[in-house]
């Protein structure tokens, strides 16, 4: 995905990525994450636009974009201070500190942890309550929670950070904490 983006150039905004990220902001129905795995950059950042995310227990988060020369994207430097605070999203973004679905939970990314074999059906039991619930009401308080204003200061974020991003992918510092990310894969 790096090397894609980097290839892009100056032109990153207008990548399939930068499009998809600005549908996920209107996008005007409730959406429910499931989470296995490593959810690494996008793959954490994409949970702060989710209304409700269940993660395995065999989950981990990290978003590692300073530690490969770059910033943090998809809003998240404005909807991670929102959700943990300005120090703990520091530590999250600028550290890149590697955290499990329990520390999700306890930081409000996670709305529910469970054992991998219940995933599906833990998360397919929030999709109902929800698509039983009054369509008119759940769409009418997903507006309220993100409305056009919050839309518009995320649509925002996302650019500025998109603009930064491009600059950073064509960046000494990156090159090299590619290769050095490379180099070290390949060590073991």
């Amino acid at each position: 995905d790096l090397q894609v983006l980097a290839q892009a150039g100056e032109a990153v905004e207008t990548q399939p990525v930068f499009r998809f990220l600005h549908a996920v902001v209107d996008c005007p129905r409730p959406l429910v994450a499931e989470v296995r795995g490593n959810a690494v950059g996008l793959g954490t950042t994409l949970l702060l636009h989710c209304d409700a995310v269940i993660a395995a227990t065999d989950a981990t988060f990290a978003m590692p974009f300073v530690q490969l020369g770059l910033v943090p994207e998809f809003g998240s430097t404005l909807l991670l201070p929102e959700l943990v605070g300005p120090q703990r999203a520091a530590r999250l973004l600028i550290l890149g500190e590697r955290f499990d679905a329990r520390e999700g939970e306890r930081l409000g990314l996670v709305s529910q942890v469970c054992e991998p074999p219940a995933l599906e059906a833990v998360a397919g039991a929030w999709c109902r309550r929800i698509a039983t619930a009054p369509a008119g009401a759940v769409a009418a308080t997903r507006s309220l929670l993100r409305g056009p204003q919050w839309r518009a200061r995320l649509h925002e974020a996302v650019d500025r950070e998109a603009a930064v991003f491009a600059e950073r992918l064509n960046s000494v510092e990156h090159r090299q904490a590619v290769a050095a990310f490379f180099g070290a894969e390949g060590d073991g």
